[in-house]
């Protein structure tokens, strides 16, 4: 496809659909380049190219819809759905990080955060997460750090089983980021649930995030399941600080 064609198209198509219309119309088709059926991915990347000349330059100029797209489809209650919003995130991120990490990650937080009875939402976002995680480098985690590590604990200590192994495959991709620094930043807080016989509030992660002694309790076997050796290690010393029947 010729530049001046793509541009030619774009333009008329612009000047008879309103732009934010056009802008929703590039950000389903970008998504549907990530379906699981090949031939759909085929005839998508086909009309992307019709319509688009500049890939990064245009992703930038719907960012901030494409990510409340995205984000959107993270909560569907379908599966597929989930899957191809995950894979086109981690795409994203692979391509743009730096420009899609800083609206992206706050975003995510705040869904975990105040959806926090909504089982499909939760589930959603924690996937989006571990894909996010799975697309970026340690320099890139380390720069949003204070807000990655709330979110992993959000995830790996809720009552779901699914979203609890979603919330230590994030553990875990950021465990081998970081390495055993980012121990203390989540470990702390949730062996502090478990020294405490009633609901701990966690003042070090937000005000709003409350974590139960069973809770805390699950996600410590979650985390232990990722790196055996490695966790034990760590968290022998500390749950043994006080004599067993204290507990």
């Amino acid at each position: 496809y010729t530049t001046s064609i793509t541009t030619k198209l774009y333009s008329n198509l612009k000047n008879q659909i309103d732009v934010t219309i056009l802008h929703t119309m590039l950000c389903y088709i970008y998504i549907i380049r990530h379906d699981v059926i090949s031939n759909i991915r085929q005839l998508s990347l086909t009309i992307w190219k019709y319509l688009v000349v500049n890939t990064p330059k245009m992703l930038v100029t719907i960012r901030i819809l494409l990510i409340k797209t995205i984000v959107s489809k993270l909560s569907s209650s379908c599966f597929d759905i989930n899957y191809i919003a995950s894979k086109c995130l981690g795409d994203i991120v692979s391509k743009q990080g730096d420009k899609f990490l800083p609206l992206i990650l706050p975003y995510l937080q705040d869904g975990l955060l105040n959806n926090s009875n909504d089982k499909t939402i939760q589930q959603g976002l924690s996937l989006g997460l571990v894909e996010i995680l799975q697309c970026t480098n340690k320099k890139q985690v380390d720069s949003y750090i204070d807000i990655v590590i709330p979110s992993i604990i959000y995830s790996i200590t809720n009552q779901s089983n699914e979203i609890r192994l979603l919330g230590s495959k994030a553990f875990n991709i950021l465990y081998k980021l970081i390495g055993v620094d980012i121990l203390d930043s989540i470990l702390d807080i949730i062996l502090s649930s478990v020294d405490d016989s009633t609901t701990n509030q966690s003042n070090n992660v937000t005000n709003k995030m409350t974590l139960s002694n069973d809770t805390a309790l699950l996600a410590l076997r979650e985390i232990v399941q990722c790196k055996p050796r490695d966790l034990l290690e760590y968290l022998l010393p500390k749950l043994l600080i006080k004599p067993l029947d204290n507990h």
